[in-house]
């Protein structure tokens, strides 16, 4: 299966979405010489027709729209464009052109979209190439640099190539109060596999979660030690959730710290919870900092391994 498609001329184009915006694609589209076969609408109340195209109900529309036609979505709210396009993809449309906010996406998968969409808002169709076929696997690995320097790189990691810690300072282990014999489990393992950490995260949102295990690991004890740890590690997490909403910048501005493993991949020494809490939002790729010369050798170590970068 191809993971990309091409807006071309003879695609069978529908557009989500029946106000001025759907209207004005329409018409630009039709005067470049596209196939508009017609809209999709929630609410088409009594709008039977728009540009002489029939207007259908999201029901009917997957009722009789061909799968393979491109639906672009042209609703005003970006989240509510990622809930029908995981709806349209769920009936199997695979040919979207929306503007992504799901952090679940790869990075790079997400800006190929945001891309398209820029030249669909421009009307520059001629340019929409490579749109990422919904639902389709495209890699993890490539990366995204944010600064590179002579000696240090900082770049969004695929967390497929990010594991824990070898090993931990004496210092770190002695303030922290580890648990040693519960970390053992936990060296050089992928770090979406720190549950712990995990259900930390989730249990500051509110979910179901047991934060116990992460207490164990950290080698607290009393209650009085446990409660106390908690509500540091609430106040962290508001933190996060402050960065998240309003400054992302403070994930890249602070990237974890990994050093290269020869075994082909990273190992974490420092930031296992601001990567772990990107982790806890569905990221599949964190912003680590590692030496120029760590760099060179993921990227070696990546070509020989096929993948694409």
């Amino acid at each position: 299966m191809k993971k990309c498609f091409d807006l071309e001329k003879d695609s069978r184009i529908w557009i989500y979405g029946a106000g001025l915006i759907a209207e004005n694609y329409c018409q630009e589209l039709l005067r470049q010489g596209y196939n508009v076969e017609g809209f999709i609408d929630q609410n088409p109340d009594n709008i039977v027709e728009i540009c002489g195209r029939i207007v259908r109900r999201p029901d009917i529309a997957e009722e009789v729209i061909s799968r393979d036609a491109v639906v672009i979505l042209s609703l005003r709210n970006g989240l509510q464009q990622e809930i029908v396009a995981e709806r349209l993809g769920n009936a199997g449309f695979c040919k979207l052109l929306y503007l992504p906010m799901h952090i679940k996406e790869p990075l790079s998968v997400r800006k190929q979209y945001r891309k398209n969409y820029a030249r669909l808002q421009e009307f520059d169709f001629a340019h929409i190439k490579n749109v990422p076929i919904y639902g389709c696997e495209m890699g993890d690995t490539g990366d995204v640099v944010i600064e590179k320097n002579e000696t240090k790189v900082i770049f969004w990691c695929p967390i497929t190539s990010l594991y824990s810690g070898t090993r931990l300072a004496d210092e770190i282990k002695k303030r922290w109060k580890i648990n040693d014999e519960l970390m053992t489990q936990y060296i050089d393992k992928r770090i979406e596999e720190m549950y712990p950490y995990i259900k930390l995260f989730q249990y500051c949102r509110n979910q179901e979660a047991d934060p116990s295990s992460y207490l164990e690991l950290q080698g607290r004890i009393t209650q009085e030690e446990k409660e106390s740890l908690l509500e540091d590690r609430k106040r962290l997490y508001e933190v996060f959730e402050q960065a998240y909403k309003y400054e992302m910048n403070f994930f890249t501005d602070s990237p974890s710290l990994c050093s290269w493993n020869e075994s082909g991949h990273f190992n974490m020494y420092d930031g296992l919870h601001r990567a772990l809490y990107l982790v806890s939002k569905g990221y599949k790729e964190v912003p680590i900092a590692v030496s120029r010369e760590d760099f060179d050798k993921y990227i070696l170590s990546a070509k020989n391994t096929g993948c694409d970068l």
